[in-house]
């Protein structure tokens, strides 16, 4: 029977802190032909892109190396060479398997040669930015593959999230109608883009619909990443939904919402930020906007979702700090015949019965889980509220 499916794997390092070895996978080994393999898997193993069983049956090719020694057996354009003679390719993953760029470059290089891949449904590549901006930006995806990148570096950052959005493919492409923002490290930030809307409750079903694209990116404080976000993202016009989780990250917000002019549905978890609602979302702007106008910001924004977020503040004196920006916002868009139609409230820190009230008197449909968490300064465990209603 011909060989279809074959791993090949350094057991020895496999969960242990042994050095790697250090010659890579001898081009001897299965030099003969494979007319029939269809799936390769290398893993613990440093590799050479020029090994003869990258073949053009394959549909399923996974190089999981997992140190950095794996990247210095090849060169550009070596991996372009062989993934061109692979167009059967379906799935793509690559674990620090892409060559490294010259030392002192701060952005890849120009694109050396488009590669079309048609059969190719899902890539996954996990590298540092500027490598694996360089990698992607040769390929020609299809709206419909699924794209997931992790760049592990800072340098490289912004060319990374630049790349990515343009190999999305969102012009011809399905709409793209939910995008979510986390914060995953100190300095690393995940976006996460689905083609449905995401419902915040189903009952019953726990089921997330599969993501079209994915990036992880590393931020520094001075980063631009998301500037070069919405500068670079035509998908963000189709957006319907917007999820933050674990607060706002460094960057211009304004920006960001003024390309989002479909968007319905903001949802922040676990901080909102004062600064974050009077710099971005309170615009100062707004003042001198007439009622109706076409001046605000996320114009058809009519649901708001809190998750986790302090509605006080924990430094003395200021405990309503943020409950009253939020009622300020509430009002100002109450003005601009744009109003917050809906306010879904979920283990909201230093949420009382109390301060929901307050909140009801601007949104009509305010839909709190009950749940009160005292102020920091008040003493007791978190209750559920018995009152429902002002």
């Amino acid at each position: 029977m011909a060989l279809e499916d074959l791993t090949i794997t350094n057991l020895e390092l496999l969960g242990s802190d042994l050095n790697p070895p250090s010659l890579p996978l001898s081009p001897r080994f299965f030099s003969r032909e494979t007319p029939s393999l269809r799936h390769l898997k290398i893993c613990m193993l440093p590799f050479d892109w020029t090994h003869p069983l990258l073949c053009s049956t394959l549909r399923t090719l996974i190089i999981d190396v997992q140190y950095d020694q794996g990247q210095g057996y090849s060169q550009f354009p070596q991996p372009f060479t062989a993934l061109e003679r692979m167009p059967h390719l379906e799935s793509i993953y690559l674990n620090e398997a892409i060559p490294h760029l010259p030392g002192g470059l701060e952005q890849p290089p120009e694109v050396a040669r488009t590669i079309v891949l048609p059969n190719l449904h899902s890539i996954e590549v996990i590298s540092d930015s500027i490598d694996a901006a360089n990698f992607l930006q040769n390929f020609a995806f299809s709206p419909s593959a699924r794209i997931i990148v992790s760049g592990r570096t800072s340098l490289g950052a912004e060319s990374l999230v630049r790349v990515f959005n343009d190999r999305l493919g969102v012009v011809q492409g399905p709409t793209h109608r939910t995008l979510r923002l986390e914060k995953m490290y100190s300095l690393q930030i995940k976006m996460t883009v689905w083609d449905e809307y995401m419902v915040s409750e189903v009952p019953g079903n726990t089921d997330l619909p599969s993501t079209i694209a994915q990036l992880c990116v590393n931020i520094h404080p001075q980063s631009r990443t998301l500037q070069t976000l919405a500068n670079h993202s035509p998908f963000l016009r189709q957006l319907q939904r917007l999820e933050i989780d674990t607060g706002p990250h460094n960057g211009d917000w304004k920006t960001l919402f003024q390309r989002m002019p479909e968007l319905q549905v903001l949802s922040i978890t676990d901080r909102l930020e004062t600064d974050f609602l009077g710099t971005d979302v309170l615009d100062e702007d707004y003042a001198d906007t007439e009622p109706g106008g076409d001046a605000s910001l996320l114009p058809h924004l009519h649901t708001l979702e809190l998750d986790g977020v302090r509605l006080g503040c924990a430094r003395w004196g200021h405990q309503s700090q943020v409950r009253d920006d939020l009622l300020d916002w509430l009002m100002l868009r109450c003005y601009l015949v744009l109003p917050i139609q809906r306010l879904r409230l979920r283990a909201c820190l230093d949420g009382t019965a109390e301060r929901v009230c307050y909140l009801r008197e601007v949104v009509s449909d305010v839909d709190w889980d009950g749940r009160e968490h005292p102020d920091s300064n008040e003493l007791g465990t978190d209750t559920v509220a018995t009152h429902f209603s002002p």
